[in-house]
């Protein structure tokens, strides 16, 4: 479990070299940052929370970046893939990938393809009912083997599954079963292997996930 040593971002900073990965707390709305379609989709939120989320995770996206890349917020172009993840139009050597957890909104920033999720161990009581259905047999089992640690052992898993399928670009819909935390082999993802790291934050949980080893080098508070 990774211990994180937040740091304030400086105004600007080198990208990522190869098995690094930032990691981000974005916690300013600057909606000003924001283009005319993300503001638009920014309005049509009816829950509070939701909204402040978005607002955090995509003008903090557009700061970042732009630390990163010696633009303008406002300049940073975004682009999604088929499944709907976003990706960088300026650069293609820096990538990133996002999660919420209520308003709390973190992101990682790697030189190659990289997944992370955050959860709240407080939000799911069902996580046996969830791991028989959802989790391969082995996983179920280990959970239920864990006793009074059952709920650490799922969400342990289940961030692990959702980072990884974050990295591949699937997402949820890809199918916890294709991502397995803990085979023969270790965490894979379809069979191809996936390194992952976990970490702690203000009482939430939340994996990292890369198809290259890495190091979380730097984290940092926006």
């Amino acid at each position: 479990m990774l211990n994180p040593q937040f740091i304030k971002a400086p105004h600007s900073l080198p990208m990522p070299s190869s098995g690094e990965v930032h990691i981000w707390v974005f916690a300013q709305m600057a909606s000003g940052y924001l283009s005319a379609s993300e503001q638009a989709r920014a309005d049509r939120f009816i829950n509070q929370v939701a909204r402040e989320a978005f607002l955090k995770g995509r003008s903090g996206l557009r700061e970042a970046c732009s630390r990163y890349l010696g633009i303008a917020p406002g300049d940073v172009a975004f682009g999604f893939s088929d499944e709907g993840k976003p990706y960088l139009v300026n650069a293609d050597s820096l990538h990133f990938n996002l999660s919420h957890c209520g308003s709390q909104v973190v992101a990682a920033f790697a030189s190659e393809q990289v997944g992370i999720d955050l959860e709240s161990p407080a939000r799911c009581e069902d996580f046996h009912g969830i791991a028989k259905r959802f989790f391969c047999r082995s996983e179920s089992i280990q959970i239920e083997e864990s006793g009074a640690r059952g709920r650490d052992v799922f969400f342990r898993m289940w961030t692990a599954k959702e980072a990884m399928l974050k990295l591949s670009g699937a997402g949820i819909a890809g199918g916890l079963e294709a991502a397995v935390t803990d085979g023969p082999q270790g965490a894979h993802l379809d069979g191809r292997p996936v390194y992952v790291e976990h970490f702690a934050l203000d009482g939430q949980v939340g994996a990292i996930a890369s198809f290259l080893p890495f190091e979380v080098n730097v984290w940092l508070d926006l």
